[in-house]
């Protein structure tokens, strides 16, 4: 899957999702990104906040998913094991790089899922993705190779 990202001024952002940022993070800098990729177009705004947040809105102004990350021992205790239970089990040596809390709008209920990212260990390059729900269970893996940029000289 490719994504597109780019930087973009807060006057091109739709009133809903400045007045439900200015409403929730009136205090807080925000940057404001266009995503363009196979499951649609988005504007991103993220947080240098104390869990560097970041909200996903469709370019209407729908919230459809919110990210928060924070440090894996800050998880529930149980959570934690369940995981760390699948991650021994699954891979040697791999290390966590990040953890995230993401609440996904789409339905009537909101979701909320564990995001980590486990460092390739043994000499590999790349990254697992994880997604748990909140009592442990392995939602998705996904491998996220890290290819080298060809250049010319």
């Amino acid at each position: 899957m490719t994504y597109e990202e780019r930087d973009i001024a807060p006057a091109q952002v739709s009133q809903p999702i400045r007045s439900f940022v200015q409403a929730h993070y009136a205090n807080q800098q925000a940057a404001y990104y266009l995503e363009e990729g196979p499951d649609g177009t988005f504007i991103e705004v993220e947080f240098n906040n104390r869990t560097n947040t970041t909200l996903r809105f469709t370019p209407a102004g729908h919230l459809v998913e919110k990210e928060d990350q924070v440090l894996f021992e800050t998880l529930d205790a149980s959570l934690q094991r369940a995981i760390q239970t699948y991650i021994s089990a699954n891979f040697t040596s791999a290390k966590i790089y990040s953890t995230e809390i993401a609440t996904t709008y789409e339905g009537a209920t909101p979701t909320e899922l564990i995001e980590l990212k486990l460092q390739a260990a043994n000499g590999k390059t790349g990254y697992h993705q994880l997604q748990f729900s909140k009592l442990g269970k392995l939602l998705e893996a996904t491998d996220i190779p890290l290819t080298a940029i060809e250049t010319l000289f």
